[in-house]
Order: structure tokens, then sequence, then C-alpha cells
């Protein structure tokens, strides 16, 4: 008996004929194959794709609307300790209330967010990103706009606003963490 796979074919390599074949994203019926160490194949399932697809595109819209809303409110918010809105913010107050109006509830304080979010590296930074500061990560959080800036709020002397991850910043940089 063989089976057959419905399959988005994008990308065939054949190494041990060392080239590689582009076939157009189109579906195509083929066998079932299994491919040798030297061969590799990049496939899409037609049955798991649209879910995927949805779910990034939800992912997608949810982190643009957090930048949205950070570039919006920041201008207008202060800073003050312990604060977490609608009008002053602390750093993680400022980070849970962006992303609470993007649809996402994530902790309250920068060390439960570093805590309970996924890390991700620098080269995987997306905006909408959280970005942390000091002590090992948890000390100061901001919001990841992308091309190496931040917006949050950091204290009463400069309020709520962008800043780059350089300088000042950048050398108490820890790392990023992602909310969706």
């Amino acid at each position: 008996m063989r089976l057959h796979t419905r399959l988005a074919i994008t990308t065939l390599a054949v190494g041990t004929l060392g080239a590689g074949l582009t076939l157009p994203a189109e579906a195509v019926t083929v066998p079932a194959v299994s491919f040798s160490s030297g061969a590799s194949a990049a496939v899409k399932s037609d049955r798991t794709t649209p879910a995927a697809s949805r779910s990034a595109s939800r992912a997608l819209a949810m982190r643009a609307a957090a930048v949205r809303t950070a570039r919006a409110k920041a201008p207008r918010a202060s800073y003050v300790g312990g604060a977490a809105g609608p009008n002053s913010f602390d750093c993680s107050g400022f980070t849970s209330w962006v992303w609470k109006q993007a649809g996402k509830s994530i902790p309250r304080t920068s060390y439960s967010q570093y805590a309970g979010l996924k890390y991700v590296s620098r080269s995987q930074a997306r905006p909408g990103d959280l970005a942390f500061y000091f002590r090992g990560g948890a000390h100061h959080v901001e919001l990841y706009l992308g091309n190496n800036k931040t917006i949050g709020c950091s204290n009463s002397r400069t309020d709520c606003g962008v800043k780059s991850i350089s300088g000042w910043y950048g050398e108490r940089f820890s790392g990023f963490r992602r909310v969706v």
C-alpha cells in the first residue's frame, strides 16, 4: 500500500547531486518519502498551515497594537514608582499596561515578566518584545521598538519615552523576552 500526502513543497535540496531545485509553492500530491542524510526537504503540510498562519497573524497584530499603544501613551505619561497607569507608570507598570491594552495580560513586575516570558536572542528580537536591564535582567524593563530602540518609563527625571540600547543602557542590557 502506497501512502500519498498532500504537501506544499517550497524547496528540495538534493545532497547527492550537490544542486538545489526550487519548485513553485503550489500544492502537489507526492508519495511519502524518506530522505537519506545527504538530502533534505523543507515542506509544509497544508493541514496545519491555516491554524499556524492564523496564530502568527494574531501574534503579529497584538505586537503591532502593543507598539502603537506604547508610542501613543509614552509622550503623555509620567514616571511614578509603583504606578501601573493609566497616566503614570513605573517601568513594568508601563509594559504590563501596554500589553493589556493589546489584548494580553502579562505579570506586573519586571522580575515576574523576566521569569515568566520566553527568552529570545538579540537577533530574534522583534518589535513588541520586552528588553531587560540590570541585575540578571530583572531590574528594569522596556518595550522593544526595533532598530535598537526601546520605549518605556525609566525614572522621574526622564519620565517615559524612546531610548537606544547603546551607551549607558547598552552597557546594562541583559536580554529580551517574548510575550507572543
